[in-house]
């Protein structure tokens, strides 16, 4: 494939192999960002869209937020709901639908029998499964159990074929989110899934990211004022075209 030169290589061998992270796609304004992923899906480009309210919305994300929600507090029974109902259970949706609603109608019945009680009886594979990655994140760390799905993605066969790539690449960012709460912080579950919550509810009034994904195998797609003191090696400029005629304000 093609090489490029990279600078924070040592004096030898600084050409390698291009990656997707090495594109950088700015645009004037998030207005085009739906634009772009339509275009990329539809040529199966991954990509990561590197504004953190976007990010943080994405029902991937919520659903990774949740699965750690529920390892830090395994006796909310809205964290169990919501894992069950996503594809990072590996339930399928019909019989997750079942249990939900058979779990509705026993409290409206008066019978105080919990989700989890009926996981419990009916499948305690499934509970185990949880206690077990409960352990581990406790032992490991939570971005030691994300990389964990990332090496057994069968939930990625819940995603469109255009969309999993960026799945991935979404998740993916989210182990580097846990890893620098890790090394500042340490290894609490509880913290890490308290600080998880936080950065979403947080990203609602934030509309400009602090980082962005340079780890992952993605291209990089970002505001033009977003990428202020950032370095690709390569970039390109999407939406100009749109943009009024007139004498250059620069």
């Amino acid at each position: 494939g093609k090489l490029i030169w990279d600078k924070k290589r040592g004096d030898e061998e600084r050409f390698r192999p291009v990656k997707w992270s090495d594109f950088a796609l700015l645009v004037p304004k998030r207005t085009f960002y739906e634009a772009i992923e339509d275009a990329f899906e539809s040529e199966g480009i991954p990509y990561v869209l590197c504004t953190r309210r976007d990010y943080f919305t994405r029902g991937e994300i919520a659903d990774l937020v949740n699965l750690i929600s529920l390892l830090a507090e395994p006796d909310d029974p809205s964290y169990l709901a919501g894992w069950m109902a996503s594809p990072l259970s590996g339930m399928p949706p019909g019989l997750a639908e079942e249990f939900l609603a058979r779990s509705k109608a026993g409290r409206e019945s008066g019978d105080l029998l919990l989700l989890s009680d009926i996981i419990r009886k009916e499948h305690p594979e499934l509970i185990s499964y949880l206690e077990e990655m409960k352990k581990r994140a406790e032992l490991r760390g939570v971005s030691a159990i994300i990389r964990e799905l990332l090496c057994s993605p069968e939930f990625l066969t819940s995603y469109e074929p255009e969309q999993r790539r960026r799945v991935r690449a979404n998740i993916s960012y989210m182990a580097e989110i846990a890893a620098e709460y890790e090394v500042s912080q340490g290894r609490s579950l509880a913290g890490c899934a308290e600080y998880m919550r936080f950065s979403v509810k947080e990203s609602k009034q934030q509309e400009e990211p602090e980082i962005t994904d340079e780890d992952n195998d993605a291209v990089n797609v970002l505001t033009i004022h977003s990428a202020k003191g950032l370095e690709y090696p390569v970039v390109a400029l999407g939406g100009a075209e749109d943009r009024p005629k007139g004498p250059p304000s620069v």
